[in-house]
């Protein structure tokens, strides 16, 4: 007979926080990942996640600025034609 082995809570939560770094990596840019790489040994995995949500709301906001940037110069050049 086998013994079915079952994860302890620690165990569990960290593959759950693991899998959710992961999931947030992959809406960054790439060389996000390498950062993270390379803070892993000095921080716990709460806080590189904690990090990855600012990272990505600074990215949003990035990504939204640009795009009012562009729109405005957009409508600028139209109402002088």
């Amino acid at each position: 007979m086998g013994t079915k082995r079952t994860k302890t809570y620690h165990q569990q939560l960290k593959a759950t926080n693991i899998s959710r770094l992961r999931d947030l990596l992959q809406e960054l840019p790439s060389f996000c990942k390498d950062y993270f790489r390379g803070i892993e040994p000095t921080t716990t995995i709460k806080t590189r996640i904690g990090y990855a949500y600012d990272v990505r709301t600074f990215f949003v906001f990035y990504r939204v600025r640009i795009l009012c940037l562009r729109l405005s110069r957009f409508l600028i050049l139209n109402c002088h034609i």
